[in-house]
């Protein structure tokens, strides 16, 4: 499984911690928040790179 998947997968949960997961991932607030919002809107097509 790709990072972005798991990594949106894991924040799509009601009970998820952004900042936690951010820190896991050692990725920024604003990139975990567009990666889920693409992830919520276009699926998996979404986290592909652009």
């Amino acid at each position: 499984m790709s990072l972005k998947l798991e990594f949106t997968k894991l924040a799509d949960k009601a009970d998820a911690n952004m900042s936690a997961l951010c820190r896991r991932f050692n990725i920024s607030r604003p990139t975990g928040y567009k990666w889920l919002a693409r992830y919520r809107k276009e699926g998996q097509e979404g986290l592909e790179e652009r």
